[in-house]
């Protein structure tokens, strides 16, 4: 590792220890179609126990937040979720 590389990770893990909430997107981040991606069941858990918070988003307006909680990769979802931030749904003209 070169010394840009450690610094950078100096850094990094100096950012995250003075964060308190991260805002997480979930779609193509957290898991793609139901799948985690890499180790994020570990990750959010290790978020978790640190007693930060997360808070949950997508911009993906068609699904509700029950379909997401109902669709969702329940082991990256262990505890209870507080907060999601949807897209609103378009108004549909009548």
């Amino acid at each position: 590792m070169n010394c840009d590389a450690k610094e950078n990770g100096k850094r990094l893990k100096n950012v995250v220890g003075q964060t308190k909430v991260f805002l997480l997107d979930m779609d193509g981040t957290i898991y793609i179609e139901n799948e985690l991606i890499g180790d994020m069941r570990n990750t959010l858990e290790a978020v978790r126990r640190s007693g930060r918070r997360i808070v949950y988003f997508t911009n993906n307006s068609s699904k509700t937040v029950r379909e997401y909680e109902k669709n969702l990769p329940a082991s990256a979802f262990s505890g209870r979720v507080t907060r999601y931030i949807l897209r609103a749904s378009p108004r549909r003209s009548t």
